[in-house]
């Protein structure tokens, strides 16, 4: 079947993270191009007939049409494939519009990965296929950085070789290769749902996981907005009317606890009378008359809380105490023995705060050193293995192109040429066997046909002649059924 050309346009979205410059024009982005199986363009490419084609989607071009918008403003948005058909004097042809803004690179292509993607639905989920590290050029183009900052289309241009219809109206591919990938406009409706360009995340598995691990550190050292589901400064109001139903042993009119934080399972407090942070499970169940929620805290679930939950609710509107006036007001209302010991707790307190955070903090740090330390032995021993490696293949092939070419010795030997190639042995390891093989073969050629070839001098070619016996036909006949033939004959 004649090719065609199929174009599937698909949405990006902005993967949110650093971008790594290689040069200063160059930034790195990841792609997630298409996935396998049917699309919303009734074609459809499974994924065996993807990864056998994958080949030739190294240094494809990223294309764009910059162009400005259609409501008349000056400003400038991306297009689509472009092309526009010209006719004037010479007939009518088509012209290309649109111009590479990059490429993907041969990392990309060679660690070409499959990534399971939940679709905007909810529960449709695809197995896309995802390129890191292709290449933009961010600085000469400046319109190519939008394409990290915003959200736009993506279509993938692909060739088609080979295919047939199916019964259910869908083109099934069988053989094709990639051309290019096209930047869209906002107006283009995409084909694969989730298929999207970013930001390149420079981050390793390694980083990312002591990223985590430092995640209760960064709870010390910065105060984050509450990020619950369900809980609002009305919700924080109950919490506070709830708490403030506890009072203190030694005086029924101080409430007990203060609000420190709240999550999707816990509320968090300080205890006035010991000035330890605690938790608390709590509930928010609907009441059935009224179809309202209220809040139920679980007393009897107390724990003395871990140090990451001492963060207090810092949110505009919801201030409802300060800690350290807190302290202040009930100093004021102690006796000067009571105000000493107060003190001294608070400090007793605070000192075991800080060696806490320092304990936790230089565990942490141990463990990040361990594993950095273990990954650069192992990165050691990854490169003198390689280099080992490179060492034995380069010393096999001398090993076999010295056999190659010793193998001609008993045809070649005496040949000045031959000799020559030999001794210059040394320039011939960067060539391929097949390569060395080819000279040899030609030198055997012109050896044998040279003046150096003693048996070409003398050659001669005398054809024996072998005598035929004079038989009649009619000899053989009589010779095989005697006379019984003869009146035929």
């Amino acid at each position: 079947m004649n090719n065609k050309l199929l174009r599937y346009n698909t949405e990006i979205k902005i993967i949110q993270s650093s971008i790594k410059k290689l040069n200063p024009q160059f930034s790195l982005c990841d792609i997630l191009v298409c996935y396998h199986g049917d699309n919303r363009n009734y074609t459809s490419v499974q994924k065996k007939i993807v990864e056998n084609n994958l080949y030739s989607i190294y240094g494809i071009p990223i294309i764009g049409e910059w162009i400005y918008k259609l409501d008349g403003t000056d400003e400038k948005t991306w297009g689509s494939h472009g092309g526009r058909i010209i006719i004037d004097d010479e007939g009518i042809r088509f012209e290309q519009t649109t111009k590479p803004f990059g490429f993907v690179s041969k990392e990309a292509a060679d660690n070409a990965s499959w990534v399971t993607i939940t679709e905007k639905d909810g529960h449709t989920q695809h197995e896309y296929l995802k390129l890191s590290g292709c290449i933009l050029w961010t600085d000469r183009y400046e319109e190519a950085k939008t394409v990290l900052d915003k959200n736009y289309g993506q279509s993938m241009e692909i060739e088609i070789h080979k295919g047939h219809y199916r019964e259910d109206h869908y083109y099934e591919i069988e053989e094709f290769i990639f051309s290019a990938l096209c930047i869209l406009g906002t107006d283009c409706e995409p084909c694969f749902e989730s298929a999207c360009i970013g930001r390149h995340y420079e981050l390793d598995s390694f980083k990312q996981e002591f990223s985590r691990m430092l995640d209760e550190y960064k709870k010390f050292q910065n105060k984050n907005d509450l990020k619950t589901k369900g809980v609002n400064k009305m919700d924080f109001t109950k919490f506070t009317e709830e708490l403030s139903k506890e009072k203190c042993s030694n005086d029924d009119k101080i409430c007990k606890y203060r609000l420190l934080n709240v999550d999707d399972v816990k509320v968090y407090v300080l205890d006035v009378e010991d000035y330890k942070p605690y938790s608390f499970n709590y509930a928010m169940p609907k009441d059935e008359e009224t179809n309202t929620e209220y809040l139920v805290i679980d007393y009897e679930s107390k724990v003395e809380m871990s140090l990451s939950a001492t963060d207090k609710i810092e949110q505009d509107g919801f201030n409802e105490f300060s800690i350290k006036d807190e302290i202040k007001s009930e100093i004021e209302k102690f006796s000067a023995v009571q105000k000493i010991e107060t003190e001294k707790k608070i400090s007793e307190v605070s000192e075991e705060l800080s060696l806490n955070f320092k304990n936790e903090f230089d565990k942490l740090k141990e463990v990040y050193d361990t594993v950095s330390n273990a990954n650069t032995i192992l990165q050691s021993k990854v490169d003198s293995y390689e280099k080992k490696e490179k060492e034995l293949e380069a010393e096999q092939h001398r090993q076999e192109i010295d056999a190659l070419i010793d193998s001609y010795s008993s045809k070649l030997g005496r040949y000045s040429s031959y000799l020559v190639y030999k001794s210059n042995i040394e320039t011939h390891y960067t060539k391929t066997r097949e390569q060395v093989e080819q000279d040899l073969i030609i030198m055997a050629g012109k050896y044998l046909t040279s003046k150096e070839n003693s048996f070409n001098k003398n050659f001669s070619y005398t054809p024996n002649v072998a005598g035929v016996i004079n038989k009649k036909p009619n000899d053989a006949i009589t010779e095989r059924y005697g006379n019984l033939l003869d009146k035929y004959l």
